[in-house]
């Protein structure tokens, strides 16, 4: 459903005049040891995430379903997970309630970060009350993000005082598919 038609404007045009700008982007972390875990029905969304954290060097792992995270979260260990909320089938207030009551979720005290498509109060307010540990609304800001990875990932998985252009320690991560 569309809800404002005003154009965002040329995404690559945008992209181009910062690259112009003369700005490299540096990002303010680095963790090679991290695993995160991405859910989101459009994959435009995915694609998103995975370019900003692409320099982070984190493990990425995207799930495209409810379903799909509760699979993956019984096998893998993911140190924060985002979760979209409005996704069809199952949402990701119903994801998070069935993965809480799931003995084999191997992320259960891991933090789960709710990725609204608004950022109206209510919806923050309701996503917490709900069970999510936090709130990142979409469009996602790369700032926000790696603000909001810095407070939780565990401190041994990032790299202190690193940039991103230094020599890798270990091999950049590869993203895995849904």
């Amino acid at each position: 459903e569309t809800i404002d038609a005003t154009p965002i404007g040329d995404f690559a045009d945008n992209i181009s005049k910062l690259q112009d700008s003369g700005k490299e982007y540096k990002p303010s972390l680095v963790a090679p040891r991290a695993k995160i875990l991405v859910v989101d029905d459009n994959d435009m969304n995915l694609f998103v995430v995975e370019s900003l954290l692409k320099q982070t060097r984190i493990r990425l792992t995207k799930s495209s379903s409810g379903m799909d995270c509760l699979r993956k979260i019984a096998a893998h260990h993911y140190d924060v997970i985002f979760l979209d909320h409005m996704m069809p089938e199952m949402d990701g207030f119903e994801t998070l309630a069935r993965a809480q009551a799931m003995p084999e979720n191997l992320c259960k005290d891991t933090p789960v970060i709710a990725l609204p498509a608004n950022a109206l109060s209510n919806v923050r307010d309701l996503c917490l009350k709900k069970g999510f540990t936090d709130y990142l609304s979409k469009p996602i800001d790369s700032k926000k993000l790696e603000r909001m990875l810095q407070q939780y990932l565990p401190a041994a998985k990032v790299l202190p005082g690193q940039s991103a252009v230094a020599p890798a320690a270990e091999p950049p991560a590869a993203a895995e598919s849904a």
